[in-house]
């Protein structure tokens, strides 16, 4: 297009004049012009700011397993209800001898396991409390304890000395309040001399999981969200995806930065028979699972 060096030169210095214009003209109109944004952009988020509220289509019920190592028959199996709109958060252990139908087996839950698989565990508690849920987390003692150890520990009052070395459980607790992290916690879920036997390794651990809940529940949390998820699935076997995780990602951080006592536990009610390995809920927590748990 251009012929010769002095065309050359005046197509450059036609260029850099024409870049030198441009530049100040930006740098004048980005002076004047950004502030004047800035300052309405703010005045407009005070004004219309968007306030995430959740709603019942964040419930979730689901089933955590215990069990302490992985491919180990269960131990613990506990009922959580998560309803962020009403900001709550039920926990209602239940005991392992509870029986239940499936299909045309009768079992207990650790033998549900053990027999059929972690999904006919499930069935088995939506049969035996006629709830709907399908969703369940098992963690073993390592999982269990990373946690609890990534929301905070917590502390508890512990009534008496406790001192157990048999089964490869090592336990020692002095009576009175102390702090306990994942695998203390774990270990003592896993004491087999409660005194009431398993109503009272039930109702410890119901107690022991709304404390951790409540004493934790602060906005400390609120930034660990996305990578406290993947943490904790990757440490358990469960059918809770990132879809789930996505869908009630800001219904979680709503609940930790409300704050305050979210979480209640409920007892079970009912009778063992003399051997201690059949348990037969009262008609009374029957009705109070199935009403709080239904959708």
């Amino acid at each position: 297009m251009f012929k010769g060096k002095s065309g050359i030169k005046v197509y450059l210095l036609t260029l850099l004049i024409s870049v030198v214009f441009l530049g100040a003209l930006a740098y004048i109109l980005l002076m004047g012009i950004v502030p004047i944004h800035r300052s309405a952009q703010t005045h407009t988020s005070s004004m219309d700011e968007y306030r995430f509220e959740p709603d019942a289509e964040q419930d979730i019920t689901l089933l955590a397993i215990g069990c302490s190592n992985k491919g180990d028959v269960p131990y613990g199996f506990v009922l959580i209800k998560y309803s962020p709109a009403e900001h709550s958060m039920i926990i209602a252990p239940i005991p392992w001898q509870i029986t239940a139908t499936v299909g045309t087996k009768t079992y207990n839950l650790p033998r549900f396991y053990d027999k059929i698989g972690v999904q006919s565990v499930v069935s088995a508690v939506e049969n035996a409390f006629d709830i709907q849920f399908g969703k369940y987390m098992m963690l073993d003692v390592e999982g269990f304890a990373k946690l609890v150890d990534y929301i905070g520990g917590v502390v508890i009052d512990i009534p008496k000395d406790i001192s157990y070395n048999d089964d490869g459980l090592t336990i020692g607790f002095n009576a009175g309040e102390q702090l306990l992290d994942g695998e203390m916690l774990a270990n003592l879920f896993r004491y087999p001399h409660f005194e009431d036997g398993e109503i009272s390794r039930c109702t410890f651990m119901g107690y022991a999981f709304s404390e951790m809940i409540n004493q934790n529940l602060e906005p400390r949390l609120a930034p660990l969200v996305d990578m406290a998820f993947p943490t904790i699935i990757n440490g358990a076997k469960s059918n809770i995806n990132a879809a789930d995780f996505s869908f009630r990602r800001d219904a979680i951080i709503y609940t930790i930065e409300k704050g305050g006592d979210i979480a209640r536990y409920i007892e079970p009610q009912g009778e063992f028979d003399l051997r201690k390995t059949v348990f037969t809920p009262s008609d009374e927590y029957i009705a109070q699972i199935n009403r709080i748990f239904s959708k």
